[in-house]
């Protein structure tokens, strides 16, 4: 389990795309690395399905901290960010 934020939307690319930023808190005394990170967006769920941005390069997700990590969607539209969903899939973790 995770506690992801929006910190917020921003327009980017001259209002073709958007920047969406993020806190992704880890309450474990685990750090987790070799993240895989998938952020879907639309107007509705559903579409939030079929849009998908896979976040390259995410950071480690360090023990009992925030990580902020800021995802770019281009092109997007403001209609496309009424529902963002997260999708993280581990691989590695290290006990503290």
């Amino acid at each position: 389990m995770f506690l992801i934020i929006c910190e917020g939307i921003e327009t980017y690319n001259d209002t073709r795309g958007h920047r969406v930023k993020l806190r992704v808190g880890n309450p474990h005394s685990i750090d987790f690395s070799d993240v895989s990170m998938t952020l879907g967006y639309g107007n509705s769920t559903f579409i939030s399905l079929l849009h998908e941005v896979n976040v390259p390069n995410p950071p480690v997700i360090e023990a009992a901290s925030w990580t902020n990590i800021t995802v770019t969607i281009n092109p997007s539209e403001a209609k496309d960010m009424r529902n963002i969903r997260i999708q993280l899939s581990l691989k590695t973790v290290k006990m503290k």
